[in-house]
């Protein structure tokens, strides 16, 4: 088992400092789309403030192996609307 790193960047650096054990990066993989799904589910309004998020994974000798990019688009046609900002994962 091979221990994985999922840090969050979004304007701020949330990083993951305990990681997770998975059989291969495949397992990585899976389970970093899960957590990016979990992370939007938790707090959906903030997804739609227009900046970028991150998840990035990190293996043991904490090299970056691949970047999950999140962002949301409006029309430019409707009105842009602030909303309060909560760390990730709901903290």
């Amino acid at each position: 088992m091979a221990r994985y790193f999922f840090d969050i960047r979004d304007g701020e650096f949330f990083p993951d400092e305990v990681g997770s054990e998975f059989v291969d990066l495949e397992a990585a993989r899976i389970h970093a789309v899960v957590r990016s799904g979990e992370l939007l589910k938790e707090n959906p309004s903030r997804f739609w403030e227009g900046e970028e998020w991150q998840l990035e994974v990190r293996d043991e000798a904490r090299r970056v192996l691949f970047i999950l990019t999140f962002m949301a688009t409006n029309s430019p046609d409707l009105p842009r609307t602030k909303l309060s900002r909560s760390r990730p994962g709901g903290g």
